[in-house]
């Protein structure tokens, strides 16, 4: 027996072994499934830069490439759209500007189908949103869209305008389109392919003034948002449908005040005003600071920097207010006191800049005799126009927004080239950013609180915080 018993000792131990093996595999493969199951895809952020467009010309917007071979364009995100609208071959200026690489330069690039090897016609299944204007107006077609270097959508559908006149974007909205509508096809195509946890997005403009040092590149990042670039404890708000606020992002305004340059501040309120705040609506890809009631508000502002209404800019900066020179330039910043305890201050060079235009053959050129405040002034006709917060104000305001929470926050911004991508999920809920993967998970990860760290504005130090657990609280 003895004899058999060793004979056999060889078979069962490998029995054993392989039983083993296999026991393990199954414990690492579940493992595995239980780390892809609590991990959600990291947010992806996109640069706001001086895109070089086929021309060789630039135009400042967001920077996304189309086709094969790529084709680069200069985009912005729209909020009353839905579907990404993409202008081209031919280019229509609507008389704005000149025609030719001009045009061009104004649409932020045309797309040339005949030198894509990708372009195809949308598929049978695609059912087109609505948008705001006939649907005769503008055509289909599909394309590979690269979005990063890493996040590429094979035959996204886009929409061709190709009768825009009656849109009457005048120069306000020039630009190809990213529709960032609750129906957008952008965010829903990232969604369903798991590149986002959810629909929010971080945005900050940058810096956009004349000389080098006041220049910086924004972000636009999709599914979360970019922690590094907010200072300080951000106000969250509830959004609020109004008929004139397409992104519903409405703030109260509490005061507005001038910063002199002999170190004095000066409120453009009236001392009559009791009290009373400003409602307004962020529209982040509006080429203004403010479109501000001309009573009692700008009229006040004049007032103090001792200046008057000259003409209205033609240009980048379209129907902001040109100043008369020959009464000197105002040389302070001016800093918004908002509903939630939050401040944001944008500096002169931010504030004040020469007039910019885009010249015959597409050139961006300055004209220093022409010096613009960046406010659109609303006169007796538009009195009643809902006030606009846009993209100049997110020079010094990181704004996040998430439609899935149908909340929005802002901070005051860092104006930093440093990154911190933090993804959020539909709750508001953010996410340590070391449980992110790139894979492609389910976005139902509980939420481990904000991530923790320390960022610091130039010149001054602090944290940026959220809620516990929550950017909402």
């Amino acid at each position: 027996m003895p004899g058999i018993w060793h004979t056999m000792m060889p078979f069962f131990a490998s029995k054993l072994l392989l039983k083993t093996s296999w026991t393990l595999l199954l414990a690492i493969f579940l493992a595995a499934g239980v780390v892809a199951q609590n991990c959600v895809p990291p947010p992806i952020a996109l640069p706001i830069k001086n895109v070089t467009l086929s021309t060789g010309k630039t135009q400042r917007g967001v920077l996304l490439t189309v086709a094969e071979p790529e084709q680069s364009f200069a985009f912005l995100p729209y909020w009353r759209v839905n579907n990404t609208f993409l202008y081209g071959p031919a280019c229509d200026s609507l008389n704005l500007t000149w025609d030719g690489d001009s045009c061009v330069t104004f649409r932020g690039g045309v797309y040339k189908p005949a030198d894509s090897t990708t372009k195809g016609a949308p598929p049978s299944s695609f059912k087109p949103p609505m948008e705001p204007w006939s649907s005769k107006t503008y055509k289909f077609f599909s394309d590979k869209f690269n979005v990063a270097s890493n996040v590429t959508l094979d035959n996204f559908v886009f929409a061709n305008p190709v009768d825009y006149a009656g849109w009457d974007l005048q120069g306000y909205d020039p630009l190809n389109m990213i529709g960032m509508d609750r129906g957008s096809t952008f965010m829903s195509a990232l969604r369903s392919t798991g590149r986002i946890a959810s629909s929010a997005f971080g945005f900050w403009w940058g810096l956009d003034g004349v000389e080098d040092n006041d220049q910086q590149q924004g972000s636009f990042v999709l599914g979360g948002y970019d922690k590094a670039k907010t200072y300080g404890d951000g106000a969250t708000m509830l959004l609020t449908h109004h008929p004139d606020c397409p992104t519903s992002m409405m703030v109260t305004i509490q005061d507005i005040t001038l910063n002199l340059s002999n170190g004095t501040d000066a409120s453009i309120f009236s001392k009559e005003n009791g009290g009373t705040a400003l409602l307004a609506c962020v529209v982040p890809q509006r080429a203004t600071l403010m479109d501000m009631p001309r009573s009692p508000y700008f009229d006040n502002l004049l007032s103090i920097i001792g200046n008057s209404e000259a003409g209205r800019s033609t240009g980048i900066d379209w129907w902001t207010v040109i100043m008369d020179p020959s009464l000197g330039i105002y040389n302070g910043g001016i800093t918004f006191k908002l509903g939630g305890g939050v401040s944001i201050k944008i500096p002169n060079h931010q504030l004040v800049v020469p007039e910019r235009k885009i010249d015959k053959d597409g050139n961006l050129y300055v004209n220093a005799s022409r010096p613009v405040i960046r406010i659109n002034s609303l006169q007796n006709t538009t009195a009643n126009v809902l006030p606009i917060l846009g993209r100049y104000f997110l020079t010094g305001a990181y704004l996040m927004g998430n439609s899935g929470a149908g909340k929005f926050t802002i901070w005051q911004a860092n104006p930093t080239t440093d990154q911190s991508l933090v993804a959020v999920n539909d709750g508001n809920e953010v996410f340590d950013p070391s449980k992110t993967c790139a894979t492609t998970p389910t976005a139902s990860l509980s939420p481990n609180g904000p991530a923790g760290g320390t960022d610091k504005a130039s010149g001054s130090s602090g944290n940026s915080t959220l809620s516990s657990g929550a950017v909402a609280g």
